[in-house]
């Protein structure tokens, strides 16, 4: 290399690209058949955004140095940035012609190829150069994107784990197979994709937004909604993030932050988005206005059919007002399609089996079910592990909560009435006990609350560091924390009226006036011997139903967070028994006192057990308390579709239909029920 050359290339790596150009020239005049000379001066006059002298000088190194494969890699480049594809790929086909060993050539040949959507013959340069160098994280990169274009997605996933064998911290792969895996459903796997990729890449946005994803999944939504503002943190053209915000946030009920985050969406995507109009017309359906909802379906183009979420909004809507068939056709189009991932893919099992029970199609309805709940339970123990409250809380529950103890625990003296708590077994009609008590003018229903369970973890010195890739659901508990406050069986009355101020000032923020606040978070009965010496005065409402309806309810119905243990019959019957007993053990043992409402009598004559709560809660009777099906407020639970409607008694006996499926439930739950299969 001549001394102006090397001058050059020495001003090109310290910036000096007008120095480097000159030296380049100079060079040139003295050495014209110099092929270094001619690709250094390209080098810099693309560095300077000059693509088209790039090409011209590019051109002349590798007519003087053919072989060089590096000279050939530039010049395509300087062709795809003037957007001359087909020269590059011109230039390409003659380069491995002529050395059609060189990898790097084949590598490029295939991108240029794929530049143009020429993806199958992309895929056989690629899989060229992988054969000659077999060991290129790149090339491996290179495939897993060709198959994924392809729709070869085991062939995509096995490429980047090829990658990632070849180079740990290659993030991009990491990225990518994280996404697959979730798409995929195997949950375990995007975990730990995710995890590295957050420790080599903590700002990328990419990585919290898969992050989010897998919460979304693991019923975390808030957590899902932190990962998510803190993808748009890293990157604020993420509209993809804010669109996910706005559809958790509806599943969460927080209908008016929605409605806001989803006004911003429209200006980013226009009002013809099919995305944001599906969002609007779920908003407008969780409100009850399934007509506004239904018209603005009607405006996504015909094209977006078979997309999941515009599917299974479409069947919500149709089923909505009655239009059952043509619900069930829209789920299974896009089932046909087999393009869903398999989060959607496990909300779109569970809506087929909703429907195909109200057509009476019950082995059909309770095989979708079932569906629904394997892929539902893959993702939960993928992330958590397996759970049962005998195995994690029982024992420890009936231990802490010994006769012995709760005799020692004093009352805090704190001598409230306001608090009104609805416990029992998910799906035992406590949203509709809450919706017949919030029609009550003195009334306020909070829904479900968590503020039983943060005063006790108040009440420890340290609290524990959640990593925000642990998920811990409502029905999970670990050690003794969260079932008894700090100190248990030495607490004071004031160590006790603490956490139950804590708690009035909570709830009274949300209604200062109201003279009964319910809170009806199901599994507060777990905690009701502490409830009874927090709040001595307050009601407590136990929620009861046919233990076989009950169960068939929590397997039918699509949990996003919590419930694991109602993702397989046999886990839902130990619970079932497990909740009986401690019910048994409380009201019996400890003589805990509780009003005691069964679903089926308020369903078939509401009248005289709604008096019967209302004069329990201390108050007047009121006629609207009947009529609670017209009460305007957000219901953020599984049942909030059946609290708009009046009482009805078809949900009664419900098991009956599916008597033959259930044997490995029935034969727990007789345990403690021996006649619940008796209708």
């Amino acid at each position: 290399m001549s001394s102006e050359l090397e001058a050059a290339l020495s001003a090109c790596e310290h910036g000096r690209l007008d120095e480097a150009l000159q030296l380049c020239r100079h060079a040139l005049t003295r050495y014209p058949e110099e092929a270094g000379a001619f690709h250094l001066m390209g080098v810099v006059h693309g560095m300077r955004g000059d693509h088209q002298g790039a090409a011209e000088h590019l051109r002349g190194a590798v007519a003087l140095a053919p072989e060089r494969v590096d000279y050939r890699r530039n010049l395509c480049r300087a062709y795809l940035q003037l957007g001359q594809a087909e020269q590059a790929e011109e230039m390409l086909r003659e380069s491995v012609e002529q050395q059609p060993q060189s990898a790097p050539l084949w590598e490029m040949l295939g991108m240029v190829l794929a530049q143009q959507q020429k993806y199958e013959a992309a895929l056989e340069a690629y899989q060229r150069a992988a054969q000659l160098a077999p060991q290129a994280p790149a090339v491996h990169f290179g495939l897993s994107e060709l198959h994924r274009l392809l729709g070869n997605a085991s062939e995509s996933m096995a490429e980047l784990r090829a990658t990632l064998q070849l180079e740990p911290n290659h993030v991009p792969a990491l990225n990518n197979l994280a996404g697959m895996e979730l798409f995929e459903g195997d949950f375990l796997a995007a975990l730990r994709s995710i995890k590295r990729q957050l420790e080599l890449a903590p700002r990328s946005a990419q990585a919290h937004f898969n992050l989010a994803r897998l919460l979304e999944v693991a019923g975390d939504l808030q957590q899902a909604i932190v990962a998510l503002q803190n993808a748009l943190r890293y990157d604020p053209r993420l509209t993809t993030a804010k669109y996910l915000i706005a559809n958790l946030q509806i599943q969460l009920g927080e209908l008016d932050q929605a409605e806001a985050q989803l006004n911003e969406l429209f200006e980013l995507m226009g009002q013809d988005s099919a995305q944001c109009l599906t969002a609007l017309a779920k908003i407008q359906e969780r409100r009850g206005d399934v007509v506004a909802a239904q018209q603005t379906l009607d405006k996504i183009p015909a094209e977006y059919a078979t997309h999941p979420e515009v599917a299974t909004t479409r069947a919500v809507v149709a089923e909505q007002q009655g239009r059952y068939q043509e619900a069930i056709e829209s789920l299974l189009a896009v089932l046909d399609a087999d393009a869903y991932a398999a989060a959607e893919g496990i909300g779109i099992y569970f809506m087929l089996g909703q429907l195909y029970d109200v057509c009476g199609q019950y082995d059909a309805a309770f095989d979708a079910y079932q569906t629904g709940n394997t892929n539902r339970r893959k993702a939960f123990l993928a992330l958590e592990g397996e759970v049962s409250l005998s195995a994690s809380a029982y024992d420890q529950l009936t231990r802490l909560y010994s006769p012995e103890t709760y005799a020692r625990c004093p009352s805090s003296g704190v001598d409230s009435e306001q608090p009104v708590f609805i416990v029992g077994m998910p799906r035992s009609g406590t949203t509709l006990v809450e919706q017949i008590l919030a029609s009550h003018s003195r009334v306020f229903g909070a829904g479900e609350l968590s503020l039983i369970q943060d005063g006790i973890a108040a009440s420890y010195p340290q609290q524990p560091q959640r990593s925000p890739l642990e998920i811990i659901p409502a029905d999970r508990f670990d050690g003794e924390q969260y079932i008894v406050p700090y100190g248990w069986g030495h607490n004071t009355p004031d160590d006790l009226a603490r956490i139950a101020q804590r708690y009035l000032d909570e709830i009274r923020r949300m209604s200062p006036t109201a003279e009964r606040i319910t809170d009806k978070l199901p599994y507060n009965f777990f905690l009701l011997p502490l409830i009874h010496r927090l709040f001595p005065r307050a009601r407590i409402i136990h929620c009861q139903r046919n233990a076989l309806d009950t169960c068939l309810s929590c397997f039918f119905q699509n949990f996003t967070s919590g419930n694991r243990f109602s993702f397989q019959l046999e886990s839902l019957g130990q619970f079932y028994v497990d909740y009986a007993r401690l019910m048994q053990r409380w009201t019996q043992e400890l003589a805990v006192p509780v009003l005691h409402v069964r679903y089926e009598a308020l369903a078939s004559d509401p009248e005289p057990v709604a008096r019967q709560m209302i004069e329990y809660c201390g108050l007047e009777w009121e006629p609207e308390c009947l009529r609670f099906h017209r009460l305007s407020r957000t219901v953020n639970t599984a049942s909030y579709q059946q609290v708009r409607k009046p009482l009805y008694t078809s949900s009664i006996a419900r098991a009956k239909h599916y008597l033959h499926r259930l044997g490995p439930l029935i034969d727990i739950v007789k345990t403690v029920e021996p006649e619940c299969d008796q209708f």
